[in-house]
């Protein structure tokens, strides 16, 4: 293999890693948002409870349980 393909090749291998991440990411924080709205949609937590434990405005809990 010559230096350029050796560098085609890790880069998308890089690009595969940064996708495959970014899904990751993607996914916890929408089973965040889905935790969020069941536990105070269920009465467990209010909403304002809610936004000090996840350190989020009130106006964005409140967003997340309209949903």
């Amino acid at each position: 293999m010559t230096e350029t393909f050796d560098k085609e090749v890790f880069d998308m291998c890089n690009l595969s890693s940064y996708v495959e991440n970014r899904g990751i990411e993607k996914g916890i924080e929408k089973g965040r948002l889905e935790t969020i709205k069941e536990i105070v949609s269920s009465g467990i937590m209010s909403a304002e409870k809610a936004a000090k434990v996840f350190g989020l405005p009130i106006e964005k809990i409140k967003e997340i349980c309209s949903e």
